[in-house]
């Protein structure tokens, strides 16, 4: 069974939850948020300790929610009637070129929310999408996490013996999802459902492997395969003889 992709408005204190975790004085991605937030950032400048932090910024997004509500629950009829239209024609084409089914639960949950860094929760099917964003972009973070949850499942087939603690950073099973994207959803099957250019770190675009850019080598182990199994394996031997200049996301 296609499961329908289920957009709705994200919970507060979920949204909390996840800010508050991206917003941490050391995360890798919080300057990028602080970025999008100018005021928040300004306020945090005179939170003197951890507690004050957190409470600046549960401060600021329940204000924030708020004034919002409107536009959110808005956003979210109109992020859904805009995926609606390729949810199952996408949804199939993925199974095709991933040579996996769907199971699981009828409907995949998008949430809409304030967090632009649209974090994904595997074990629940759940995925965040930032609110500002345009119809189109929304189509490109949904097929990227979309693909996640089957990835994830055919790659459990692939490697059992892999945990699924290993499908999150900084490990490196959680490094190649984020790599093969670029190649996955640029399959014809996929492009003619629908036509999009994949969402990929900007550090792995920029990443070479022996002189020659990392996601060209993987999109020619993809071209060449003999089915997805044969490319996983493939695409995880290669990330694996080269850790070292992949290195860590930052």
């Amino acid at each position: 069974m296609i499961p329908r992709v289920k957009f709705s408005v994200i919970p507060l204190d979920s949204m909390l939850k996840g800010l508050q975790d991206f917003l941490s004085v050391n995360h890798p991605w919080s300057k990028a948020l602080l970025h999008e937030y100018p005021e928040l950032e300004r306020a945090l400048e005179r939170a003197t300790n951890p507690k004050k932090r957190k409470a600046v910024i549960d401060e600021y997004f329940r204000r924030e929610y708020s004034l919002s509500r409107d536009n959110l629950e808005a956003t979210s009829q109109r992020f859904q009637k805009s995926w609606d239209s390729v949810n199952a024609s996408f949804l199939k084409a993925l199974s095709d070129v991933v040579e996996m089914p769907w199971s699981g639960a009828p409907y995949i949950a998008a949430r809409v929310s304030m967090n632009m860094i649209c974090p994904r929760f595997l074990d629940k099917r759940v995925f965040d999408v930032y609110y500002k964003s345009t119809s189109e972009k929304m189509r490109r973070i949904s097929a990227h996490e979309v693909l996640h949850f089957l990835y994830f499942d055919k790659l459990a087939a692939v490697f059992p013996d892999i945990p699924k603690s290993h499908y999150e950073g900084p490990y490196l099973s959680w490094k190649l999802s984020e790599m093969v994207p670029l190649a996955v959803l640029s399959d014809p099957r996929i492009q003619k459902v629908l036509p999009h250019k994949p969402h990929i770190y900007t550090q792995w675009q920029k990443t070479d492997v022996d002189g020659r850019p990392l996601l060209d080598q993987l999109q020619e182990i993809y071209d060449s395969r003999k089915d997805f199994a044969d490319f996983l394996r493939k695409a995880y031997d290669f990330v694996q003889k080269h850790q070292k200049e992949i290195g860590e996301l930052k």
